[in-house]
C-alpha cells in the first residue's frame, strides 16, 4: 500500500488521495504514469528526447512528454502490468538503438506522495539541490559490524 504521512501527521494512502479527486481527475491520475530512464545520454548512450518520445508512441503510449535530456518521461496508458510495459521497453530500445537502458515505471499517484512526503520542504527553495530516488524493490537490510570496516592487509 503506498503511503504518505501529510504535513499535518496524518498518514495519506493511495486510495485516500484518490477519493479526494474529482473524477476527470482521478480518471487522469489513474492512467498518467511516470518513466524514469537510467543510463540514457550518459556513458556514450546518446538518444535525443524526440526520439525517445518517438519510440515509446511506436508502444502504443499516449500523451508522451519528456523532461529535457534526463530520460524522464510522463505518459498516458491503460496498463496495469508495470514490468512487461518496462521490459517492453528495453528490448524495443536495444533493438532500435543498441543498449538496454534500466526503466522504472512509476504511478503519478506514487510520485505525487513521495514529493509531497519530502522531508526537506525547504530545499524547494533551491530545486537543484533536491534528489529524490526510487528504488525497483525495497532494499535489503545491511549488517554493519565492525569486522566490515576492519583493513584487509
Amino acid at each position: 500500500m503506498l503511503k504518505r504521512v501529510s504535513h499535518a501527521g496524518r498518514i495519506v494512502t493511495k486510495e485516500a488521495e484518490l477519493r479526494r479527486l474529482s473524477g476527470c481527475e482521478k480518471r487522469l491520475y489513474e492512467k498518467r504514469w511516470v518513466a524514469l530512464f537510467r543510463g540514457i545520454n550518459v556513458g556514450g548512450n546518446v538518444l535525443p528526447m524526440r526520439d525517445l518520445v518517438n519510440e515509446l508512441k511506436a508502444l502504443k503510449l499516449e500523451d508522451v512528454r519528456a523532461y529535457t535530456q534526463s530520460g524522464n518521461v510522463i505518459f498516458d496508458s491503460d496498463i496495469k502490468n508495470v514490468k512487461a510495459l518496462s521490459k517492453s521497453i528495453t528490448e524495443r530500445f536495444e533493438q532500435q538503438s543498441g543498449f538496454s537502458p534500466k526503466v522504472l515505471i512509476i504511478s503519478s499517484i506514487a510520485f505525487r506522495l513521495a514529493i509531497d512526503a519530502n522531508p526537506f520542504p525547504d530545499a524547494t527553495a533551491d530545486p537543484k539541490s533536491l534528489h529524490f530516488y526510487f528504488l525497483e524493490k525495497p532494499e535489503r537490510p545491511v549488517s554493519l559490524t565492525f569486522a566490515n570496516f576492519e583493513s584487509r592487509s
